[in-house]
């Protein structure tokens, strides 16, 4: 479960409870608190976090040698400089891309210039400010990107196996903006992986510089059994340090690079930092106290899937002004939460 995905849903049809009454309190203290905050609902913890996701920045350094771009971009002029430099010197076919799925690229993009656009009850404001700016932003990536960047992946309804992916994978463009298990998950495709390169989301200029995370974990489905072995079970998988090894090092057959949810151990590879781990763990986890999770809310993830058609209206040339597609965008979303109250 993911909390902005379906938590919501899941509490309000009394489906799932709390893990307070099973999980250990020194594994609940132990959730770095930003991760705690996002699986808790009136103080109650209702999704036990696994698997960490970061939206940043990853690049082939091949290409960008190739370019001579000797600096990281920080911002997003600098980026966008960046990537047309790619594309004029013929590093790269392309300059960058995005995964046009809103919470991976639009909300990312907008929580760089402000977080703060979500609403009392917790929907995205598509008409604040930070939000036309990541389309507008978004737009502008477009003309440096691959012609099919829009459409839809080719697994799981489309929102895997995307068209970002596979030009990132077959070295097509050098900058990518996703969260940082793609581009390590891409490059194994490469000659040598060893090529890519990771920092953290660009931002605009006076922006806050903050991204978006969130954390796929376990739910507690409220009429299942074995709920204490169920915890025991959670809290042997979640500590055990191979599986951790495995996803962040990788392995011959896969490179998840997905990270755990608990402070003791980075503290302890902190304290002795065992030889096999990579240096953008630091990197990743030191974008935690700037980003933000996507407010839980029941229409969490679908208000982006609803809303779609209607900012790549201005994406797309049919509609040349950003607000009014944006304002189109928050219309149909609350058309169709309307719906649910009639």
């Amino acid at each position: 479960m993911t909390p902005f995905v379906e938590m919501t849903a899941l509490i309000d049809a009394g489906v799932i409870e709390p893990w307070d009454d099973y999980i250990p309190q020194d594994v609940l203290d132990d959730i770095i608190p930003s991760i705690r905050a996002e699986c808790t609902v009136d103080g109650k913890l209702y999704s036990w976090p696994f698997l960490l996701d970061v939206i940043g920045m990853g690049w082939n350094s091949e290409m960008t040698e190739k370019a001579g771009i000797a600096t990281i971009p920080t911002t997003w002029p600098e980026y966008l400089e960046a990537s047309k430099l790619i594309q004029s010197s013929g590093a790269a076919l392309y300059g960058c891309t995005f995964d046009s799925h809103g919470w991976r690229s639009l909300v990312p993009y907008t929580h760089s210039m402000s977080p703060d656009v979500y609403t009392p009850e917790g929907l995205f404001d598509f008409t604040s400010e930070p939000a036309i700016a990541g389309l507008k932003l978004m737009k502008e990536m477009m003309a440096l990107s691959h012609p099919d960047i829009l459409l839809e992946g080719a697994t799981d309804g489309g929102v895997n196996g995307t068209p970002d992916e596979v030009a990132f994978a077959a070295r097509k463009v050098a900058y990518y903006t996703k969260y940082f298990n793609a581009p390590l998950r891409m490059a194994a495709n490469w000659p040598d992986p060893t090529k890519l390169m990771m920092g953290g989301l660009p931002k605009f200029e006076n922006g806050s510089g903050s991204t978006v995370f969130w954390t796929t974990g376990s739910c507690l489905f409220k009429y299942g059994k074995n709920k204490d072995k169920a915890a025991e079970y959670i809290k042997s998988l979640t500590y055990d340090m191979q599986i951790w090894q495995d996803s962040i090092a990788g392995t011959a057959v896969a490179h998840p690079g997905q990270l755990p949810p608990y402070q003791s151990i980075y503290a302890g590879w902190e304290a002795s930092r065992p030889d096999w781990l990579p240096d953008f763990v630091g990197l990743i986890t030191g974008q935690l106290p700037k980003a933000r999770a996507i407010t839980n809310h029941a229409f969490g993830l679908s208000q982006f899937q609803i809303a779609k058609p209607e900012w790549e209206k201005y994406l797309t040339g049919q509609e040349p002004d950003p607000m009014i597609a944006m304002q189109g965008a928050w219309d149909i979303v609350q058309a169709e939460i309307a719906k649910t109250k009639a």
